[in-house]
């Protein structure tokens, strides 16, 4: 690749899903200008699971990737449980890899898209218009759309409230799952600075998605829910066979958060949290 690269109208930097969805809503529209995507990352794999929820009668772009939809779902403690039920609303699922394998399809069909991958930013200037020098060499654009996470401070001092979680997707040698009933919290418990509960979403009955979860105050490494999660698949649930098709683990910030925005203005506008 040689140092210096075409003139692009618009360049989104970091890749990831929230450019992802730009592009693919950019291919559906008329417009002559040229789109280019620098992509962190040096492939796109199955790294996560997108719920949420959805009117059974809306429009919805994305309804042919939705991995699964439930109209059931639940909360418990250790002493009750309270079951709800919708005929207007569902909750569903998206997988990451069904998401990326769609995107890429349309970014590909278009020829107004180039996607760079494996691609780091490391920096950035303006003249008449930006200049992106990258690990793949100079791009350059008279726009840029910046949705990178660059961790410019800690956001553990600055979140009002944190959700933590550690998840293993598995496959039981036994039917332990209600596959109609999402468990959106269950096994509620109080702990220091907020609660803990067990996220289920399940795919059959001997399939599913199961989450450790906290909402506190008090920011944790994600990794020190695993013994907690492993003690209820073990315990609770009483599994001793089972296989760990996907794992996943996030901390995300909730309330206002303060983000350092250096070079924002109508030309350089930042994407995403």
């Amino acid at each position: 690749m040689s140092d210096t690269q075409d003139n692009y109208d618009i360049a989104i930097l970091g890749g990831g899903c929230t450019a992802l969805n730009f592009a693919m809503a950019y291919a559906q529209m008329q417009s002559d200008k040229k789109v280019l995507i620098l992509e962190a990352r040096e492939h796109y794999n199955h790294d996560r699971n997108w719920s949420f929820w959805l009117n059974r009668d809306d429009e919805f772009s994305h309804r042919d990737i939705i991995k699964k939809t439930w109209g059931s779902w639940n909360f418990s403690s250790e002493a009750e449980i309270y079951s709800h039920h919708s005929n207007i609303y569902e909750y569903a699922t998206i997988a990451s890899d069904d998401f990326y394998d769609k995107a890429v399809r349309l970014i590909e069909n278009d020829k107004r898209q180039t996607t760079v991958m494996a691609c780091n930013v490391k920096d950035i200037s303006k003249n008449e218009i930006y200049e992106i020098q990258t690990s793949q060499g100079i791009f350059k654009a008279q726009q840029i759309i910046d949705t990178r996470n660059k961790k410019q401070s800690s956001f553990e001092d600055r979140a009002q409230y944190y959700q933590i979680f550690y998840g293993y997707e598995i496959i039981s040698e036994t039917p332990v799952f209600d596959e109609k009933t999402v468990g959106l919290m269950q096994e509620i418990k109080n702990v220091e600075g907020g609660m803990e509960f067990i996220y289920t979403l399940p795919f059959s009955n001997s399939h599913a998605l199961i989450e450790y979860t906290l909402f506190t105050q008090n920011y944790c490494n994600p990794n020190e829910l695993e013994e907690g999660l492993r003690a209820y698949i073990d315990q609770t649930l009483g599994l001793q066979n089972y296989k760990i098709t996907h794992k996943e683990k996030a901390v995300l910030p909730m309330g206002r958060l303060k983000t350092k925005q250096p070079y924002a203005s109508q030309h350089y506008i930042y994407s995403g949290t």
